[in-house]
């Protein structure tokens, strides 16, 4: 999924997920005639327009999975396009198993963002991560109630990533700071 920098005009991140049995052999075309074989790597467009962004990955039993996104990109006069590609985390399970039971709210937030575990379910060892779209950390805290407020107010406006997680799950989300 293309998404578009909240704070650096010109700037887009490709969140990429990889499932399977290490090593991996990571494919990138850009679209514009040029490609990587990196993991995670950042590319530079010369000149606005569509371009066809695709990943091929194959896993050490041979097993491919693809992706692919045509998106408009944008620029001014004299401006770069940069394009960073942010790994999500390999959690082994299905997103939907555990958000399920975890609220985080209100999105967007200005000064907390409330992390709410319905029923008393995974809060044991759970600890919250929360990351700016350029893979940096900013926050890190240990929940151990059902309910627990973030105070957020020192993060500037934008979408940031929020990853809570415990020695069995993972659950990774976005939020935007208003």
């Amino acid at each position: 999924m293309v998404i578009q920098d909240t704070s650096i005009i010109h700037h887009y991140f490709v969140y990429t997920f990889v499932t399977g049995n290490a090593p991996f052999h990571y494919l990138w075309h850009w679209g514009d005639g040029t490609s990587d074989t990196i993991a995670n790597p950042s590319h530079t467009f010369n000149n606005s327009g569509y371009y066809n962004i695709s990943l091929k990955v194959t896993d050490a039993f041979g097993c491919i999975s693809t992706f692919s996104d045509s998106s408009y990109l944008q620029k001014t006069t004299d401006a770069i396009i940069s394009m960073t590609v942010i790994p999500k985390e390999t959690t082994g399970i299905s997103d939907n198993e555990i958000s399920n039971q975890i609220m985080i709210y209100p999105n967007p937030a200005k000064e907390n963002l409330t992390i709410d575990f319905k029923n008393n379910v995974y809060i044991q060892n759970n600890i919250v991560y929360i990351y700016n779209l350029g893979g940096q950390l900013l926050l890190q805290q240990s929940i151990k109630q059902e309910k627990t407020n973030l105070n957020i107010s020192n993060l500037t406006k934008g979408m940031y990533i929020i990853k809570i997680s415990n020695d069995k799950k993972t659950n990774v989300s976005k939020f935007v700071k208003e």
